[in-house]
């Protein structure tokens, strides 16, 4: 079960701290061991009864159910609401502004793919002491139930493996079009690249008359630059990394960018109506998503012309050079690896494995016979925190989304239930039962999520009052 706890604030904006909902999580699978339900053995019919049990039990997962049925997803969905999502999303309206501290563009455009498992093992010791009453009809009694955990939260991707995730964004390599560099580089990209002084983007959707587009401060008019369409996850290879003159199409990149097909070389045109596609804050968020999408699979590619030249294909400049030119002094200024840059922020995505005592539960019972293989039951419920281990941080839920807890963030818990069991025959009985609880308030550490966001336990640590 997991459930939903919310608080409210507003913080300070800075590219990593941006007015902030704080969710609390509590990642929670209740233990069925020890829920033995009532003993109809003739010894309960004692004046005083003591009973001690010990239950080993395992159990693990690696994928969730996201909504009711029966499909399931990547575990980490529960995590981050997400499975698959661009990091742009775990900002304050999915927008990263580039007059940010810590600006980075590969955070605005980079999608990655948490994968994640859940393993537990461990022996629930418990103790039950009861004395008759009723003329024998019922028991008051309590139970102590103390879990021994050990708790394994184990990352199953390696996105942090590769030194640099440029690769993801720019392509260049040498083809048959061209004896000379080409380049792809994706749309996205330039667009999140500032310029020097980290107020706009290198990118311009319009110019003051005309619809069009301008990199670098240079036209892409007159095949001085060419786009090609590929699914997002899948760069472009060979002769669409660079591609000779003669070989752009007469079809200009719709303004939109939809209805794009995979085989056609666009060309850049004037009036294709681009300023829509600009990343502003006067989009909504569903729009803007939408244009991160849309713009993610659109690569740029240098044009190349061997006309005239003892070199080889040159790009024939515009847009072509001024990319080439400068786009390699542009990436070098950034740290090219995402989860390096959110590890600078104080945030990792750690395997995590915690060992030790679980939280006491503490239950004042009665029950009482309504017949002999009826019995009913009431009782009185209280957790206490006393779990701890070999990695104790059990009211810090920030810095690593996989951090393993054996408790409840350190929350005293109360609550009541009922119970209705029937023994139908000698060897089998059923069991019907009810319980609440509710936490009580404590301090604990959280991730905070920006307003606006579309991805939870993502961003910097807060304290916030949970219950």
């Amino acid at each position: 079960m997991v459930k939903d706890m919310q608080k409210y604030t507003v913080l300070g904006v800075i590219a990593f701290c941006l007015p902030l909902v704080l969710v609390a999580k509590e990642f929670r699978a209740p233990l069925v061991v020890a829920n033995h339900g009532y003993d109809f053995d003739p010894r309960e019919k004692a004046e005083w009864h003591t009973t001690f049990d010990a239950d080993w039990y395992t159990r693990s997962a690696d994928r969730s159910f996201a909504a009711h049925g029966v499909a399931t997803g990547e575990l980490s969905q529960l995590f981050f609401n997400k499975s698959s999502f661009r990091l742009s999303q775990i900002f304050e309206d999915c927008l990263v502004g580039q007059d940010t501290q810590y600006y980075n563009p590969f955070m605005r455009v980079i999608t990655i793919n948490p994968k994640v498992a859940y393993s537990e093992s461990g022996v629930a010791l418990t103790a039950g002491f009861s004395r008759a009453a009723a003329t024998g009809r019922g028991r008051f009694g309590v139970r102590l139930r103390l879990p021994i955990r050990a708790v394994d939260t184990i990352r199953k991707d390696d996105g942090s493996r590769r030194d640099s995730q440029t690769e993801d964004v720019v392509r260049r390599c040498k083809n048959q079009a061209t004896s000379d560099w080409g380049f792809a580089t994706r749309l996205d990209f330039l667009e999140a690249i500032p310029n020097q002084k980290l107020e706009k983007s290198q990118v311009v959707y319009s110019d003051t008359n005309q619809d069009y587009i301008t990199i670098f401060g240079a036209d892409t008019r007159s095949q001085y630059a060419a786009a090609v369409y590929s699914p997002e996850g899948y760069a472009p290879r060979g002769t669409r990394v660079g591609v000779a003159k003669d070989q752009v199409s007469v079809t200009p990149l719709p303004g939109a960018l939809s209805g794009l097909e995979s085989n056609v070389i666009y060309r850049f045109n004037t009036n294709s109506a681009f300023a829509a596609l600009a990343e502003t804050a006067n989009n909504s968020v569903p729009v803007r998503v939408a244009n991160q999408d849309k713009k993610a699979s659109v690569w740029v590619v240098s044009v190349h012309d061997d006309t005239g030249s003892e070199t080889g294909a040159e790009v024939v400049g515009g847009a072509s050079t001024a990319i080439k030119t400068s786009l390699n002094d542009y990436i070098s200024t950034f740290n090219s690896n995402t989860y390096e840059w959110l590890h600078d922020r104080g945030y990792d995505f750690e395997s995590s494995r915690q060992v030790g005592l679980g939280d006491l539960d503490v239950e004042l019972y009665y029950d009482h016979e309504f017949g002999d293989r009826i019995i009913g039951g009431i009782s009185a419920l209280l957790k206490a925190p006393t779990a701890c281990g070999s990695n104790a941080q059990e009211n810090s839920f920030a810095g690593n989304p996989y951090r393993s807890h054996t408790g409840n963030g350190q929350h005293v818990e109360l609550g009541g239930g009922l119970h209705f069991d029937v023994e139908a025959r000698s060897w089998v009985m059923l069991r019907f039962d009810g319980e609440y609880r509710f936490a009580l308030a404590r301090t604990e550490k959280m991730c905070g999520t920006a307003a606006g966001s579309l991805i939870k336990n993502i961003g910097s640590e807060q304290l916030a009052d949970v219950s």
